[in-house]
């Protein structure tokens, strides 16, 4: 640094201590003291001339202000000087640290945040925020151990982070890959710091196990690192891990992991590379049926079901059915198959999963939509981690596709039972009417077809055309194609016209046809349009 650049950069600091609009805390002016006593030893590395003498007393001046205005014995803030450094990237006052006080750099640091304070490092805060310059000044200190770590080094923190750059600084300065950071790297999917690390490891006593990092790497479904760990690295996609390391269920292998954590495109890939199918379906007690689905295997899935459906709804050891492994294999077309071979949409796992949670965890859009074409579907079903149902899943997810897909099936299904319920009232109404009908006699105890003889009754309709006209009704109810403007005149007379009427001026009659009527004539004249498929005639009379 030029003398002239020096003399900005204690000005600088100067005018800021005189400044009357800055507020001076003890911790803030120690490190102004910091960085004017690095700048002195600074300047006696020149020539003595004038503006050095000048600049030496503006600098002890400033000095002698941070004391008067920093009460004394307070104790040494440089600890906190050095992580307030790091969080902000304060190169400047990083420096005047290592230069002046290099024992609080290099020294180990109680992590505050911890349960149980656990120990870090400065260059380990630094890989963690990711501050590539102050890592290049920290790799300068003496004593400053490059490999510390209780929990995780610097090297794992980087890592963690997917920092590429600050991996390469630390294995340049010969930080040491650990088995931790190679797993970290191939299960968070970083491909290319696998690949550092694994050269950087190569001369290494201690080798990386390249089958432990791929059962954790299945865990993520980290295809690509998946991909490099056993097509590069030879992993063995039949790896059985050791009894030690075994669940109560028995021996792991990679295929087993990838079933267990439903990651169906790897346990495809391992299958082409070799796995052992035959172990992987014990263990699971999977059917020919769900295995096929899990992995996407549309072809047997379709010689399966063609040839029988018992296992159409068979469960797993996890109570899983083939609907719920096709569902987990984010396999819409796989899905529709089995529904429409009957497959239970409701059906339970033992983590109370139903097909439409997997799939809303999956954020699988596709598959719902699927699943929301099933009349019959359960959206009240909870999971046991939770006890959340699929919707307050998509909501928590922000998954707003979703959660608008669910409430417009929830809507429409509503309106079907609205309808259903209003049409069921109708039905009663034309069958108290006929009941009623039927029961007015003549003298030999037969229906009459008229009730009236006179002339009064002139315009009055049989008992037959009734008959007919409700029974055109309650078709075109149903959304046959009938001819129902045909009996209109029948429809509005009489008792029948009556009850018809105070029924449709009610307005249950509107979710019928679709759209606000409040007579006979736009009821009858409306649905005859719609079983019809043609354009409402516009109706006449009341």
């Amino acid at each position: 640094m030029t003398i002239a650049n020096l003399s900005r950069k204690i000005y600088k600091h100067l005018d800021q201590l005189k400044s009357e609009h800055n507020f001076w805390n003890v911790a803030e002016l120690q490190a102004e003291a910091l960085i004017l006593n690095h700048c002195l030893e600074q300047l006696e590395t020149y020539p003595d001339t004038t503006e050095k003498r000048n600049l030496s007393k503006r600098v002890n001046a400033g000095l002698e202000l941070i004391k008067r205005r920093a009460p004394e014995n307070l104790g040494d803030f440089s600890p906190i000087l050095l992580l307030q450094a790091i969080e902000n990237s304060d190169t400047e006052l990083l420096i005047a640290l290592i230069a002046l006080r290099p024992e609080v750099v290099s020294q180990p640091i109680v992590d505050q945040e911890s349960v149980l304070k656990t120990k870090t490092n400065a260059l380990i805060l630094a890989a963690t925020k990711g501050r590539i310059e102050v890592a290049k000044l920290l790799l300068k200190v003496k004593g400053l151990d490059i490999n510390f770590g209780m929990r995780r080094t610097a090297l794992d923190e980087a890592t963690a982070a997917g920092n590429l750059e600050m991996v390469q600084l630390l294995v340049e300065a010969g930080a040491k890959p650990t088995q931790a950071s190679f797993q970290i790297a191939c299960s968070k999917g970083y491909l290319q710091i696998a690949r550092e690390l694994v050269e950087a490891n190569k001369q290494s006593e201690a080798p990386f196990d390249y089958n432990q990092a791929l059962m954790l790497t299945i865990t993520q479904g980290k295809m690509e690192t998946i991909r490099y760990l056993v097509n590069e690295l030879g992993a063995d996609v039949n790896f059985v891990e050791p009894p030690i390391f075994s669940t109560n269920s028995g021996d792991l292998t990679p295929l087993i992991i990838a079933i267990q954590y439903k990651q169906s495109e790897a346990a495809s890939f391992l299958i082409g590379a070799g796995a052992n199918v035959d172990d992987a379906k014990a263990h699971f007690a999977m059917t020919a049926l769900g295995f096929a689905a899990f992995i996407g295997d549309a072809i047997s899935v379709e010689n399966i079901l063609a040839e029988s459906l018992d296992e159409i709804n068979a469960r797993d050891k996890e109570g899983c059915t083939p609907l719920m492994r096709a569902v987990q294999n984010d396999n819409p077309g796989l899905v529709k198959q089995l529904l429409d071979a009957g497959a239970n949409v409701n059906l339970r796992q033992k983590n109370g999963n139903t097909a439409l949670i997997d799939a809303v965890r999956m954020r699988s859009r596709a598959v719902v939509d699927i699943l929301l074409t099933q009349d019959n579907l359960e959206l009240e079903a909870t999971d046991k981690e939770k006890y959340y149902t699929a919707r307050e899943i998509a909501f928590a997810n922000n998954d707003k596709a979703i959660v608008q897909a669910i409430d417009q099936f929830t809507s429409k299904r509503e309106e079907r039972e609205i309808k259903q319920q209003m049409k069921s009232e109708l039905d009663d109404i034309i069958e108290q009417y006929l009941d009623h009908r039927t029961n007015q006699v003549d003298d030999q105890g037969k229906t009459k077809e008229y009730l009236r003889y006179y002339i009064s009754g002139f315009f009055q309709k049989s008992f037959s055309q009734k008959k007919d006209a409700v029974n055109i009704l309650q078709q075109a109810l149903k959304g046959e194609k009938v001819d129902l403007a045909a009996h209109l005149a029948t429809l509005r007379n009489g008792n029948l016209g009556k009850q018809l009427r105070a029924f449709i001026r009610s307005g249950k009659a509107d979710c019928l046809v679709g759209c606000k009527v409040e007579t006979v004539s736009s009821f009858v004249a409306i649905l005859h349009a719609k079983v019809n498929m043609a354009g409402v005639a516009r109706p006449v009379g009341p």
